[in-house]
């Protein structure tokens, strides 16, 4: 194999590699995963420590049925993209008094990955 052969090799795999890692970075179900999964579901009224997200989207806050550990602060409001976005990226400026205790998504790409996941799953 020449120079020049295995140079290209060498910048096809690393173009392959950036382009598959930035792929699963933006990857909902994986960013779901990461982010929520330890408290959330996205199956529908299969609710754990905190509610199922099945069909937030459009839901009044506070109001899943079957599911009663909300925080105070999540009423009065329903669950709008906008919504979600900024209750991912920052709690509390949405809920004050929210038990969600999770880090924040700081990332506005993964946090609209997560939101067309948790739709996505929505309509199954």
């Amino acid at each position: 194999m020449n120079r020049y052969t295995t140079t290209l090799a060498f910048v096809a795999g690393l173009t392959c590699a950036v382009g598959h890692a930035v792929a699963a970075e933006l990857d909902g179900e994986v960013l779901f995963n990461t982010h929520c999964r330890n408290c959330h579901t996205a199956v529908k009224d299969d609710h754990r420590l905190g509610p199922s997200l099945h069909g937030i989207v459009g839901a009044e806050a506070g109001k899943a049925s079957g599911f009663a550990a909300y925080s105070g602060s999540l009423k009065g409001f329903s669950w709008d993209e906008a919504t979600l976005d900024k209750f991912m990226a920052s709690p509390a400026s949405v809920a004050p008094n929210t038990s969600m205790i999770y880090p924040p998504v700081e990332s506005p790409e993964q946090r609209k990955a997560i939101i067309g996941f948790i739709k996505s799953k929505s309509t199954q």
